[in-house]
């Protein structure tokens, strides 16, 4: 991925740099939807990753003061081997609508810096590198947790 970096205010996004950014990922990723949001589809390790983040591209929030990733969106060019590629049917158009698009997932971000700042810088990401891979169309799975005692 060509380097590419964006600031706004105290922050700024850019993609991921090493492998010690991936690891800082999977732990932001952890905390928020374990430790927040008490899900338990991750290793013991305190680290949430699967076999996507190899082969994904990872955007990432830095706080230009601390120096720590508060965000992070997982990114890649739809494929047949990507989330969308092997778990969705997309119907008659499957493979144009793949072939044609970016995927995100994965989204995370630190409790104490959710605020529009670091989205827009995101979303700013994502636009980056749907334009940078000329695609038309934007692909996303996403969770949402549901209490116990909801109906």
């Amino acid at each position: 991925m060509k380097d590419w970096k964006f600031s706004k205010g105290k922050y700024y996004v850019t993609y991921c740099r090493n492998n010690d950014d991936i690891l800082d990922i999977q732990k932001l990723r952890f905390q928020t939807y374990r430790e927040e949001f008490n899900t338990d589809f991750f290793d013991i390790l305190g680290t949430d990753k699967d076999k996507y983040d190899d082969i994904y591209d990872h955007l990432i929030v830095i706080d230009n003061v601390t120096g720590n990733i508060v965000g992070t969106y997982r990114i890649t060019i739809t494929n047949q081997n990507s989330y969308f590629g092997k778990h969705f049917d997309l119907g008659k158009k499957s493979k144009e609508l793949i072939e044609s698009s970016v995927e995100v997932g994965r989204l995370a971000i630190d409790k104490n810096h959710r605020n529009g700042v670091v989205m827009f810088l995101l979303f700013r990401g994502i636009g980056n590198y749907w334009i940078q891979n000329n695609k038309k169309y934007l692909m996303g799975a996403g969770s949402i947790p549901i209490p116990d005692d909801h109906n």
